[in-house]
């Protein structure tokens, strides 16, 4: 079995696919329903619902199977760095295995790189979402590559009370959406929304932790509200 998707990737998959824990169908003419962070089957129902924890069972065992494809030389013929290997992780999630084959077999990385850009299209027009998903996903491909970064070590303890440091988004789900403020199911002074509508936590506010997950270089707490970034790059954010 192939070794599992990194931090990079994961993160990137996450933040573009959102999270849903209902099942749906996004386009009413697909066969299958689809649930958690995109994972689509026939072990999908309707009316189908998931916990947060199944959400991301069902994404990990989904990085992997396409982890194979990656690492498959009929697929991927070149020798990949973790980096490239994530983002085509990333692209398989989203393109499937046989548009992974039709942009890497003879290819040089360099035109890989180049070509991601042209998967952006649905119906044959072009979408913002997938643009910048090919545009990550590139810009992952070709960056340098550094070490795996260990996770953020913390003392955060689930039921106790922290308060926020600075102000801070409210996310759907660790790494993942930012929160609109009309879907906060808690309601209080301690949140605001901003410009664009997204729900902002604000500094000095006491918070109960209710979960905390650690994703590379952040610590991200689950509050009633939603996820905030208690710790981001060795800053507390929370104490």
């Amino acid at each position: 079995m192939s070794k599992k998707i990194g931090h990079a990737g994961l993160e990137l998959i996450m933040s573009f696919e959102g999270c849903r824990l209902t099942a749906y169908k996004p386009v009413q003419t697909e066969k299958y329903y689809t649930i958690g962070y995109g994972h689509y089957g026939a072990d999908v129902k309707k009316g189908m619902k998931i916990s947060m924890g199944q959400a991301e069972a069902y994404l990990i065992a989904d990085c992997q199977k396409f982890a194979n494809y990656v690492d498959n030389k009929a697929y991927v013929p070149i020798t990949l760095n973790n980096n490239q290997r994530d983002a085509l992780i990333s692209f398989a999630y989203n393109c499937g295995p046989g548009n992974l084959k039709k942009l890497c077999v003879g290819r040089t990385p360099a035109q890989i790189a180049e070509k991601l850009l042209v998967y952006n299209k649905a119906g044959g027009k072009v979408l913002k979402g997938l643009t910048r998903r090919r545009e990550a996903e590139r810009a992952l491909f070709l960056k340098t590559e550094k070490p795996e970064v260990a996770p953020v070590q913390h003392n955060y303890k689930v039921g106790k009370n922290y308060v926020t440091k600075v102000d801070l988004n409210v996310r759907e789900t660790a790494a993942g959406a930012l929160k609109r403020w009309d879907k906060l199911t808690t309601s209080g002074k301690s949140h605001s929304d901003n410009a664009d509508g997204y729900a902002v936590l604000r500094k000095g506010t006491t918070v109960t932790c209710k979960e905390v997950k650690a994703i590379a270089s952040t610590v991200w707490m689950r509050i009633p509200s939603g996820w905030i970034a208690a710790i981001t790059k060795n800053n507390k954010n929370i104490e």
